[in-house]
């Protein structure tokens, strides 16, 4: 008897997780203001590519003549896994006035930099 169960577990067939299986495009707005378009889990996990746009907030009296200097967000365009950015990606700081400052260009492992300067 003990042979048999043997034998039938030796040829059974792993499949992949069926969360690896499963993506698809879509956007999310979080509570603080950040919004994600890009693919999605079927957990809601950021995977595959996307691009996350976070807002910088700054506290102080806003007036017509500041407004383009005070409206800012943080932006990483690229790969995801597991919720982190992943592979190649970018990481922009935008302004207001359309200008941007470029964080970081290159490869990312697991939310950090690879190489990062």
């Amino acid at each position: 008897m003990a042979t048999e169960i043997a034998s039938a577990s030796a040829s059974a067939t792993v499949l992949p997780p069926f969360k690896s299986c499963i993506t698809w495009t879509k956007g999310m707005k979080y509570a603080d203001g950040s919004i994600y378009t890009g693919q999605l889990d079927r957990f809601g996990n950021r995977t595959g590519s996307g691009t996350l746009r976070t807002p910088i907030y700054f506290y102080g009296a806003i007036e017509d003549e500041n407004t383009a200097s005070i409206v800012n967000w943080m932006e990483y365009k690229g790969e995801w896994a597991d919720d982190k950015p992943s592979g190649e990606g970018v990481a922009r700081r935008y302004r207001g006035d359309g200008t941007y400052t470029v964080l970081y260009n290159g490869i990312w492992d697991h939310g950090c930099p690879v190489n990062d300067p």
